[in-house]
């Protein structure tokens, strides 16, 4: 049930976002998809736990974690904001973990990890975040602060 009405919320929003972009220029669309992105994360990290549990049934691959959000901005990075620890340019859909879950998880570079929707990882966070914590990139540092500190569960395939 749970699914089925974000599946349904989804269509809806992807719908909207094919409308929008008849009507706004490029730059303007982007702006648009990056707010729908995040209401979606805030969507299925917030109200939506039990449906973690329906996508993978073993117990062992899902940890618990602290979910935080992260823009290019070396306030909050390092003197290179755009480029990941992996070396890569960063995007929409990644994540950074901490070190600890790299280490305790074997997680590497380019895997994919579940907080209810899937995200590459491709960066870590710096030494000083101990614990299983995971920062999503966001590319406006308002929506990252407003996302703030919350719990969530990672699946780690």
């Amino acid at each position: 049930m749970i699914r089925t009405a974000v599946i349904l919320h989804f269509l809806v929003i992807a719908f909207v976002i094919g409308w929008i972009g008849d009507l706004l220029n490029e730059n303007k669309r982007l702006k648009v998809i990056e707010q729908i992105e995040l209401l979606a994360i805030y969507t299925l990290i917030c109200q939506n736990e039990a449906l973690v549990f329906k996508l993978d049934k073993q117990k062992e691959n899902i940890v618990p974690v602290e979910v935080t959000a992260y823009p290019p901005l070396e306030k909050y990075t390092d003197d290179t904001p755009t480029i990941t620890a992996s070396n890569n340019e960063v995007r929409s859909g990644i994540v950074a973990v901490s070190r600890d879950l790299k280490k305790d998880y074997g997680i590497t570079f380019g895997d994919t990890v579940t907080l209810c929707l899937e995200f590459d990882v491709e960066d870590l966070m710096g030494p000083r975040i101990t614990g299983y914590s995971v920062d999503v990139f966001l590319w406006s540092e308002k929506d990252a602060l407003h996302f703030g500190r919350r719990a969530g569960r990672l699946i780690i395939q």
